[in-house]
């Protein structure tokens, strides 16, 4: 079985684009493919299932796919809702040493990737070669992101926590035990690294994942529980003090 954990990344030479886009997935069992000759990319803003070869992840907003030829795929959303994301299919003999998972919540970053995304889709038309050199960048910070920096791996360990327990309570003495080190070290690594608290980083995280939900038509009352806030009061006061923005604000613009 393939680890889809850590599969390697066509990272050195240009890949060649076949189409890309905005694509919509409606709610039902058909949405599987099998490309036997073709790389898959796909920028996710919905909640659902991904099934690669039976293996299952979860879908969240901000999560990004990058999946290899040959191997078959299935999206399963919940009923009533259907799914919005940029794509990319394209062809790559390269080979590569760079590794990243098939799926991962890309937190913060997910601006930054979707974004380069949205300008290959914008580039592609007048200048194909330019886009294909625009995907290559998103697939190098794909791997920046799934490979651990070694004087970085229990922070990388503890985000990777964070990120998956947003909708709950997060328990820094737990977290810290999660990684194998004490709660003072834990807080020190993450002021060293970050520059503030794991305390702050998880409300930043929270607040990230919320303007996301909001973007997509969320109302507050629904995203205070899925970012694991729960008071509509101390959710505005947090959205302003790390985004400068309330969610009305947000879902005016």
């Amino acid at each position: 079985m393939v680890n889809f954990h850590q599969i390697k990344a066509p990272t050195e030479g240009l890949p060649s684009i076949l189409h890309l886009g905005v694509g919509h997935l409606p709610y039902g069992p058909s949405n599987q493919w099998r490309f036997s000759d073709r790389w898959s990319l796909h920028a996710y803003t919905y909640h659902g299932k991904l099934i690669v070869d039976g293996q299952s992840f979860n879908i969240i907003p901000g999560s990004c796919s990058l999946i290899p030829p040959g191997v078959h795929m299935q999206y399963l959303l919940k009923e009533g809702q259907g799914g919005r994301h940029h794509f990319c299919l394209f062809k790559s003999n390269a080979t590569g040493t760079e590794t990243c998972p098939v799926i991962q919540d890309l937190g913060s970053r997910f601006s930054d990737v979707d974004g380069y995304l949205v300008r290959a889709i914008a580039e592609h038309h007048q200048s194909p070669k330019r886009a294909e050199s625009t995907l290559l960048q998103i697939i190098w910070k794909l791997t920046d992101h799934g490979r651990p920096s070694p004087s970085q791996g229990r922070i990388g360990q503890a985000t990777q926590i964070i990120d998956a327990g947003l909708a709950g309570p997060i328990s820094v003495p737990k977290l810290a035990a999660a990684c194998g080190c004490s709660h003072n070290t834990l807080t020190r690594e993450f002021k060293k690294v970050h520059g503030y608290s794991v305390v702050h980083f998880i409300n930043q995280r929270r607040c990230e994942r919320a303007k996301l939900y909001l973007e997509q038509g969320f109302r507050p009352t629904e995203v205070v529980n899925l970012v694991g806030v729960g008071d509509l009061q101390r959710f505005n006061k947090l959205m302003r003090q790390h985004l400068g923005q309330t969610p009305r604000q947000i879902i005016q613009t």
